[in-house]
């Protein structure tokens, strides 16, 4: 999973760009049912590990840059302005979101991510009774769910005004700024002054904005801003956290918890 979601990385931000964020998020959420339903179905290691590929590809695409709410919220309350790289699922949850909310946001996707992780590792210990192949088949399928309704925000979200000012969409966007800050009102002060900062904003990024990797790097400042976000997830996976979450029930096994034991161990743990 670990190396689809380099890959998912590095075309998020070129397809986030040309498709928006929106319909980004549900075409990579159909991705991850297609690895999730591989995985489920899989018949030989092979088939298991594809699936994982694929799955990660969504998820390094729709998980990441945690960090680039905070950078919004930092632009918007010193009233600064910079140009940076977008990626999916956090970006248009801060485009969208009204700023005086989007720490509380940050806070509450963690949770739910948490959350995730406590349902998962009481449904191993749950599917472990099981005597046949469904007993890990059935946690593959559960994760599928929430895939889907994931896959149906094109639906049923609107766009990010961030992105339809960026395209040139300036009605559609005060329509969207309007719908979500305004109660409809397109003259709601809190709506003119959102647009106003977004317009802003993206003028000054399409004059200072770096449209490739390649040129990114070549830019001393930018690589200097580029080794402390890298340096920034190489340490915070270099703690061992994720090490601990993947093979937790092992290590209680070797701590002498048999059986069902060390997954009752980690289930607690993950609270």
């Amino acid at each position: 999973m670990g190396c689809g979601a380099v890959f998912g990385c590095l075309a998020s931000g070129v397809l986030s760009d040309r498709f928006g964020r929106r319909d980004s998020i549900g075409g990579f959420a159909l991705i991850f049912i297609i690895g999730g339903v591989l995985q489920c179905a899989s018949q030989n290691i092979e088939m298991q590990l594809i699936g994982r590929f694929i799955s990660g590809i969504s998820v390094g695409a729709c998980s990441v840059l945690c960090m680039h709410i905070a950078h919004i919220n930092t632009t918007k309350k010193k009233k600064k302005k910079n140009s940076s790289l977008s990626i999916i699922a956090p970006m248009y949850n801060a485009e969208l979101a009204p700023k005086e909310i989007r720490g509380r946001l940050i806070g509450f996707q963690q949770l739910m991510i948490d959350f995730g992780m406590l349902i998962s590792a009481w449904l191993d210990f749950g599917t472990i009774y099981i005597d046949n192949d469904w007993s890990w088949r059935i946690p593959y399928l559960v994760q599928i769910i929430p895939a889907i309704l994931l896959a149906l925000c094109p639906f049923i979200l609107p766009r990010s005004p961030r992105w339809l000012i960026e395209k040139g969409r300036t009605e559609e966007a005060l329509d969207v700024l309007a719908y979500v800050h305004g109660k409809g009102d397109r003259q709601h002060p809190y709506v003119v002054q959102e647009l106003n900062e977004i317009s802003d904003n993206v003028h000054l990024e399409n004059n200072v904005a770096v449209d490739s990797y390649v040129n990114m790097i070549k830019d001393p400042k930018n690589r200097r801003v580029l080794w402390v976000g890298c340096s920034i997830a190489i340490f915070q996976q270099l703690t061992g956290a994720n090490v601990i979450m993947y093979y937790a029930a092992f290590m209680f096994q070797q701590a002498g918890l048999k059986g069902s034991l060390s997954l009752l161990a980690n289930g607690i743990d993950c609270k």
